[in-house]
């Protein structure tokens, strides 16, 4: 019997490679896909606003940092299935560390800085300096 999915069969990994728009000659294996998280930034008359998608993460697993201007959001998405003696049908979650680094334009007030998590969603106010 054919497994769902065979890893080890280079032409029909390729194929759901391809699907996702991913290039060929890379190692695309779970541990090795690169995950950032979705980000949405905006800016209004008095603030900077950061959204960060990261489901599944704690907000102790999340680091905000804010030097010179430089906006760093950093953290690690820890694997939550062991892929031992399974042949999975389908294995599209990505794990793993990232950082993210946005350079802001805006002047900003460190000292106002907010950040709150709610349901998978970190929001980040850069209040502006006035």
């Amino acid at each position: 019997m054919k497994k769902p999915y065979d890893n080890k069969n280079p032409d029909e990994s390729m194929i759901m490679f391809r699907h996702l728009g991913m290039r060929e000659g890379r190692d695309f294996s779970p541990e090795r896909i690169e995950w950032n998280p979705a980000i949405d930034m905006y800016e209004t008359e008095n603030l900077v606003v950061v959204y960060v998608e990261v489901p599944g993460m704690s907000e102790q697993d999340i680091s905000i940092t804010f030097t010179n201007n430089i906006l760093t959001i950093e953290g690690e998405k820890k694997k939550t299935v062991e892929s031992g003696g399974r042949n999975f049908y389908c294995l599209e979650r990505s794990f793993g560390s990232f950082r993210r680094t946005f350079h802001l334009r805006t002047p900003i007030d460190e000292s106002s800085i907010k950040a709150t998590y709610f349901n998978g969603t970190l929001r980040i106010e850069l209040p502006k300096k006035m």
